[in-house]
């Protein structure tokens, strides 16, 4: 028996070290630093990681030595840190910040394009002052390209008068950079906040890009003040961004992790807690849903297919209204006179 325990835990850290190895080569390949320093350091960890396979005995002594190469990776890591100063895309050169007096929240830089392709739009961007006491709601979009289990997340909180403003945690691209799902798995992008009026981050997805599904749910919160104590918290993040920047990480600080690690002291109705899903953010809705945290009055699969919002916002176009008529008739928005009533459900 021990014979078989001993061949077991070495098998298994083997594994471990070889799923490591390839990490930490990747690590380097894919991270922020000049193309000659990361591949000189993937080559040279490749290599002294090969050279301990092949030439270093007994195994017990080259698992250690893979070991501590893959500590040296982490303390690499350490070292790669993220910028606010780059060469950026214009979708993202500009970050939102708030300012805030008494009861009231100042949000600047809030991005409105005009859009006449994905690629070719108009850039516009403006101020709103927001009163805390006017929150009504708070929304959720989940934007699908054709993979069922994941999902792009999107918060928006709705205040009197229809007036709704949309946050998106995004990758931060540099020019002629595109979006790589594996490279967002290592230190490559830096996180973003898109702050953004829904005429642009909700019509670029509906209306100008190929592929993508757009579903809008309205949530349960517990309380008002617990929506207005998440929308501080959302504030709060764009400004330290905007301070300090962070990396985003496909799996641990991505579009949908980023907003339930806010939402998690603020939680909506049954919220809180992990859950596999959040990360398979392709299935949030069906969570939200089994948890009591969106409308249930219909079956999942009905609620599903009537949140979908694409076809009527074609239709609504650039509609100075778009934000309340993409709204009419939604589970769980009966109106928009009665979002209050809504939002204080649960």
């Amino acid at each position: 028996m021990n014979k078989v325990w001993r061949a077991m835990t070495a098998a298994l850290s083997s594994l471990l070290l070889l799923v490591l190895t390839m990490w930490g080569t990747l690590g380097y390949v894919f991270c922020s630093w000049s193309l000659t320093l990361r591949y000189s350091c993937a080559a040279l960890y490749l290599a002294a990681s090969l050279m301990t396979i092949l030439t270093l005995r007994p195994w017990r002594m080259v698992r250690h030595v893979l070991f501590a190469l893959s500590l040296l990776v982490l303390v690499s890591w350490t070292l790669m840190w993220p910028s606010n100063d780059r060469d950026w895309q214009e979708s993202c050169a500009r970050p939102a910040y708030a300012t805030t007096s008494g009861g009231a929240v100042t949000l600047h830089n809030i991005r409105n394009f005009d859009y006449s392709s994905e690629a070719e739009y108009v850039a516009d961007y403006y101020e709103k002052t927001f009163m805390l006491g006017e929150l009504e709601s708070v929304d959720v979009y989940l934007v699908n390209w054709g993979i069922e289990q994941v999902s792009h997340a999107m918060v928006s909180f709705g205040f009197g008068n229809d007036e709704y403003i949309c946050f998106s945690f995004e990758t931060r691209k540099e020019k002629a950079e595109a979006y790589s799902s594996l490279k967002g798995f290592f230190r490559k992008y830096e996180l973003y906040c898109v702050v953004a009026d829904e005429r642009d981050v909700v019509r670029l997805r509906t209306n100008f890009r190929n592929g993508e599904d757009v579903y809008l749910y309205r949530m349960k919160p517990v309380d008002m003040k617990n929506v207005r104590a998440l929308f501080i918290e959302y504030v709060e993040m764009v400004n330290s961004l905007k301070r300090r920047p962070d990396w985003y990480n496909a799996l641990t600080d991505n579009c949908m992790t980023s907003a339930f690690k806010l939402a998690r002291i603020n939680a909506a109705t049954g919220g809180g807690k992990w859950h596999w899903k959040i990360f398979l953010n392709g299935y949030a809705d069906e969570l939200a849903y089994e948890k009591g945290s969106i409308d249930t009055t219909l079956p999942f699969e009905e609620m599903k297919k009537a949140s979908h919002i694409n076809e009527r916002a074609k239709e609504i176009g650039n509609d100075p209204e778009f934000s309340r008529l993409i709204r009419e008739g939604l589970p769980g928005m009966r109106s928009s006179g009665s979002a209050s009533e809504d939002a204080d459900g649960g």
